[in-house]
């Protein structure tokens, strides 16, 4: 079952390919390019990692898979702002916070957070 969401791009060619698991379609092998799109992320070798420290999580929990719409939500979850209309939900992910009422542990949650995915990005961009 194709799962992919297009409207109105004038990129797409009018024949678009569905591969299942990790799969990849190359036509031209003189030519092989090392960035892809469309990746499914319902397949888990297609998932990507989120690890978060701090006092907004629970120590050592191992949680479910999240989204990465998901995260913006939590973002604003931590730092007590009401987050715009979004398609994450607070659901995949609410199992590993913790509960707080003080708002020092949320900013400090949060720097430890954007620390960690920043780290991260330039520890991937480092390997490329």
């Amino acid at each position: 079952m194709f799962r992919a969401l297009y409207i109105c791009q004038d990129a797409l060619s009018s024949i678009i390919e569905d591969a299942k698991g990790p799969i990849k379609f190359i036509q031209d092998t003189d030519r092989i390019f090392g960035s892809q799109h469309g990746y499914d992320n319902k397949h888990m070798v297609m998932k990507s990692y989120f690890m978060a420290k701090g006092p907004f999580f629970k120590e050592g929990y191992r949680a479910n898979p999240i989204n990465s719409v998901d995260i913006y939500g939590m973002m604003c979850e931590i730092l007590g702002l009401e987050p715009a209309p979004n398609n994450g939900s607070r659901l995949r992910y609410v199992d590993m916070i913790r509960e707080t009422d003080d708002p020092g542990s949320a900013i400090l949650a949060t720097l430890s957070l954007w620390l960690m995915l920043f780290s991260g990005f330039v520890s991937l961009s480092l390997m490329l």
